[in-house]
């Protein structure tokens, strides 16, 4: 009598499946590559946000030294000012005062002060 069973058939259907099971492993694999890319992919980009962040701060310093120079060249300037304008009123000091105390006796410093009195009074007189 015919059972019906018939073992071709199950060695048959359990080869589709494998072929199935195949493709299925096949397509997994394949998506876990994609993803170990992605993976990849992120793990690079997150290192360029590092490098990224690290330039932005770098570039921050250097604004930073450029704002620092900005005030160090208007300081410097200040005092090239003031250094100008010191040497101007020493150079109208020495042209207005041809007597130093240190070098001339007292009776020539009277001698100088009175001979510019007498001279103004000699302008005045005329």
């Amino acid at each position: 009598m015919y059972s019906g069973y018939n073992e071709n058939d199950k060695v048959n259907e359990y080869n589709e499946t494998s072929k199935m099971t195949g493709r299925h492993n096949e397509i997994i694999d394949r998506y876990e590559e994609i993803n170990s890319g992605i993976d990849r992919y992120d793990k690079m980009n997150s290192g360029m946000n590092s490098i990224t962040g690290r330039y932005d701060e770098i570039n921050s310093e250097m604004n930073n030294n450029d704002e620092m120079n900005s005030k160090m060249n208007k300081i410097s300037e200040i005092g090239r000012y003031n250094k100008i304008d010191n040497e101007t009123n020493r150079q109208k000091i020495n042209k207005f005062s041809n007597v130093s105390a240190t070098t001339k006796s007292d009776s020539e410093i009277d001698e100088f002060n009175n001979g510019g009195e007498s001279e103004i009074d000699e302008f005045n007189n005329e």
